[in-house]
């Protein structure tokens, strides 16, 4: 029997993750870290919210998820967007993801925000140059 293997990406801002979703026994690691040890109370629960929305389906699954680029909620957002894309598509429910969307609309689509560049010759995007009027 060959193993079915499911790759899908997320993305916020410069972060990007990839989550490889197989059978097996239920484990996820983030840059080969379990779930339960990776980041901060936050970051750490972003991602267990679509975990724990899917429930019992999560643990004839294992999903490994790699990280880079941009910073560490960025990569918590990302990860969850990966993981959620990736479940969905391994399992092909339907009811599952109407269920993921009521809980948040965005947890398949990421943010698509952007850092707005600077402008030449300021320090930043929106602050300007003070003027002296000596």
């Amino acid at each position: 029997m060959s193993k079915k293997s499911i790759t899908t990406t997320g993305k916020k801002k410069s972060a990007v993750a990839r989550a490889t979703v197989q059978n097996g026994a239920g484990k996820v690691t983030i840059n080969s870290i379990p779930v339960e040890k990776w980041g901060t109370y936050y970051e750490r629960n972003l991602l267990l919210e679509p975990m724990q929305i899917i429930g019992s389906k999560m643990d004839k699954l294992d999903i490994g998820i790699k990280t880079n680029g941009g910073g560490p909620s960025g990569q918590a957002v990302a990860s969850r967007v990966a993981l959620a894309r990736g479940v969905i598509e391994f399992t092909g429910d339907k009811t599952l993801k109407k269920e993921l969307i009521t809980y948040d609309n965005k947890i398949f689509s990421g943010d698509s925000r952007q850092k707005e560049p600077c402008k030449p010759n300021d320090s930043s995007a929106r602050s300007k140059r003070q003027k002296s009027y000596r």
